[in-house]
């Protein structure tokens, strides 16, 4: 079964990632922050939440576009979205339980 593309990510393809910050905060679930500009120009900022399997290795963060799956329906312990170089390089990839956008700064 192919993985669909996650409704709010669609117009994300083309995406440079400016920064990346991952937080550890006791009683807080670890979260992963991406900031990152869209091919249409929009700045985007989104957390993600319970990141898994956490992989950055060259080319980063010049990862070619920005590719966020919809993978609830395998069933991996309550991780629903898996974020990777859409051109699978594997210069980004990890899983995580949920993504909430935030503001643009």
């Amino acid at each position: 079964m192919d993985d669909p593309i996650h409704r709010d990510f669609r117009e994300a393809g083309g995406a440079a990632i400016l920064r990346l910050t991952y937080e550890r905060a006791e009683g807080e679930p670890d979260a992963l922050t991406l900031t990152f500009r869209q091919r249409d120009g929009r700045l985007r900022r989104v957390r993600f939440t319970n990141p898994t399997d956490l992989r950055v290795q060259a080319p980063f963060p010049a990862v070619g576009w920005l590719l966020v799956l919809d993978v609830s329906q395998r069933q991996l312990d309550g991780l629903s979205l898996l974020v990777t170089d859409g051109e699978m390089s594997e210069a980004l990839s990890f899983y995580a339980r949920a993504a909430e956008e935030l503001a643009a700064i």
